[in-house]
């Protein structure tokens, strides 16, 4: 069975090749120009293919989706959700912590503490999950990043999210860079669209 082509395999049969052309005379050394040619050919082209296929796989993964990070609010989330989350993220209270039905767009900011320092994309980052009884899976809200730290977190409610009354789950999950799974989850806070008095 031949052993695979790996890039020191190549290096080596090249300089046994030269060697023996050295101790070679002229006839010998075209007779062994054209057979090395032949075989680097096969070798390299087995190389560029396998190098191929792995740019490939790269380009794949890193073109994954990650909660949050879609330009809109109609992100369909699928992360734990649920009043058990992780101690070291907290949501202590939101603002505003209710709207009227029919809102415009507008900016939800959530206080608590654990959620990472300075989020990038390429980092620890929180994404926020607006969900409902009748929305289980939920919608991930579009972060700015720019806005949050160690204990705020900032998010997009789109005005269809509102449109009719009711309650709504409001939890802050973190991720690392393109992971599905998120590495901690907050407690869950409810958001109210309703009348005034009733948030």
């Amino acid at each position: 069975m031949r052993r695979p082509v790996t890039f020191n395999h190549l290096v080596g049969h090249c300089k046994n090749v030269r060697g023996i052309v050295r101790k070679s005379g002229p006839g010998a050394q075209l007779a062994f120009g054209a057979r090395r040619c032949a075989t680097e050919g096969v070798h390299m082209k087995v190389l560029l293919s396998a190098l191929t296929f792995l740019t490939l796989l790269l380009a794949i993964s890193c073109s994954s989706a990650m909660p949050g990070q879609n330009n809109n609010g109609n992100n369909q989330g699928g992360g734990p959700t649920g009043p058990t989350g992780s101690s070291s993220v907290v949501i202590s209270s939101l603002s505003p912590t209710g709207v009227s039905p029919g809102a415009q767009d507008f900016t939800l900011t959530i206080v608590g503490k654990g959620f990472p320092l300075s989020p990038t994309d390429r980092t620890d980052h929180p994404g926020v999950l607006w969900s409902s009884t009748a929305n289980p899976k939920g919608t991930w809200l579009v972060t700015d990043l720019s806005q949050c730290d160690a204990t705020h977190v900032t998010a997009r409610v789109p005005a269809n999210l509102v449109l009719t009354a009711g309650t709504f789950d409001i939890q802050v999950q973190i991720y690392h860079f393109a992971d599905d799974t998120p590495k901690a989850v907050s407690n869950v806070v409810q958001f109210v669209v309703g009348a005034p008095w009733d948030y």
